[in-house]
């Protein structure tokens, strides 16, 4: 098995890093369940294991499933740590587009060999993904994010901007635009409206905000929200919610408006993190 980096992100709130893995020989092996290829490397000051558990399924090789699942290989300091892994296939020609990612539920380790249960990326259902085994090979992007705890999360630091843009409004120099409010003249300054400014910081808060308040009437909407903005704790925070709703809220969640209107790779991902759960 070969292994290639591509990159890793480091964020306020976690840790991602991203590595191509092919796997080679695939169709050939007639394993047992138990059985399995491994690939460590380390994340955040922790060391990893990605397992890949590849299974033949009939002899003419027409039936064949591959899983991965994500292992720590040390104990934890202080708190446990909470990671997530995400795949996908990829075609090394570049015929295919790489496939829709599949991540696993948020998992909290503590001990050597904690496991994050097996998730399927490939399976005898799906034809399509077969598209990118060539030549006895596959190739598949894993990405092991793990989160910082809450107390620990790095925060943008604050600005004096705002006391700037008072000092700027008291004196009005440069002023180049004026409203009139109520009768009184107000100068401004055209590129100061016009300016955008980073928000990072609120960001980071607003997402901890929304975590909170996760339930069966809101979740739907705020798993699109955080797909679109690349929040991925508030990603986690809701498909743990719905993979672990009982029937009852599931069923309220399931007659929202908004889980009606999720993407198609959203709900392929709840599909495959509730089938890595029920084989844990």
């Amino acid at each position: 098995m070969n292994l290639i980096c591509t990159h890793l992100r480091h964020e306020p709130q976690a840790v991602s890093s991203v590595c191509l893995l092919k796997i080679d020989g695939c169709p050939l092996f007639n394993w047992e369940d138990t059985k399995y290829v491994a690939y460590r490397w380390e994340v955040d000051g922790y060391e990893w294991e990605i397992r890949f558990y590849p299974t033949l399924l009939r002899a003419d090789h027409c039936h064949f499933d591959m899983s991965v699942d994500l292992v720590f290989l040390r104990e934890a300091r202080g708190n446990k740590v909470t990671a997530i892994l995400s795949v996908r296939l990829v075609d090394p020609t570049g015929v295919l587009q790489p496939s829709a990612e599949k991540t696993s539920l948020p998992k909290s380790f503590e001990h050597p060999s904690d496991s994050s249960g097996k998730l399927p990326i490939m399976t005898r259902f799906d034809a399509h993904s077969f598209g990118y085994l060539k030549n006895g090979s596959v190739a598949v992007e894993c990405t092991v994010t793990v989160f910082r705890a809450q107390d620990t999360i790095h925060m943008p630091s604050s600005s004096d901007l705002h006391k700037d843009l008072g000092e700027i409004l008291r004196s009005e120099a440069g002023a180049d635009v004026t409203f009139i409010v109520s009768g009184e003249s107000l100068a401004a300054h055209r590129i100061l409206l016009a300016a955008r400014y980073g928000i990072d910081r609120l960001k980071v808060m607003c997402e901890r905000r929304l975590t909170l308040g996760v339930d069966a009437g809101t979740v739907a909407t705020m798993l699109a929200l955080a797909e679109q903005h690349g929040c991925s704790q508030l990603k986690a925070k809701c498909l743990e919610f719905i993979v672990g709703a009982s029937p009852e809220i599931l069923g309220s969640v399931l007659a929202t408006e908004g889980f009606k209107s999720l993407e198609a790779s959203l709900l392929t991902e709840l599909f495959m993190a509730a089938h890595g759960r029920i084989k844990k």
